[in-house]
């Protein structure tokens, strides 16, 4: 039976490497995160970023907005898929109880993203499309599909 290190600041790859393959009693250094996967982010990678939000809970709408934001500010072109209860802050309704978030958006769309809404959730929520943010797009296979398979995309889900 093979027992785990406790991890401390590396990957879980390169611990589960060690303690399977010995690749420290090779003398090969154990990756640590900010050696091993940022200088790749930073290299101008463009791969594009697809998030999917289902949540319409402030603080896990601002965790994945942010996080978007900022892979786009790192040259990520960026797609947000609003489904299931997240397409209620797509919602002009919500504006006063989601200032910062709807703001999120708004920065996301000026500078290029795109944010897609579930039609089938607007309509098991009772949203209508004029009640939508500007820009915001309700998405069909086609235009989902092509964000969602975009070469070389990458996908989050919060």
């Amino acid at each position: 039976m093979l027992r785990f290190p406790r991890l401390t600041g590396t990957l879980l790859v390169g611990s589960l490497l060690s303690a399977t393959v010995g690749i420290t009693s090779l003398g090969i250094p154990e990756p640590r995160f900010s050696s091993w996967l940022l200088p790749a982010a930073y290299a101008g990678q463009q791969d594009p970023l697809f998030v999917n939000l289902t949540s319409d809970d402030p603080h896990r709408l601002r965790m994945a907005l942010s996080f978007a934001r900022a892979q786009q500010r790192l040259g990520h072109p960026v797609t947000v898929f609003l489904n299931d209860r997240a397409v209620l802050a797509a919602s002009r309704i919500r504006a006063a109880a989601l200032r910062e978030q709807q703001g999120l958006m708004a920065e996301l769309l000026a500078s290029g993203g795109a944010i897609l809404v579930c039609p089938l959730c607007m309509t098991h929520y009772g949203i209508k499309e004029p009640e939508l943010l500007t820009g915001l797009q309700i998405g069909n296979p086609t235009t989902t599909g092509a964000a969602l398979f975009r070469r070389g995309s990458q996908s989050l889900s919060w």
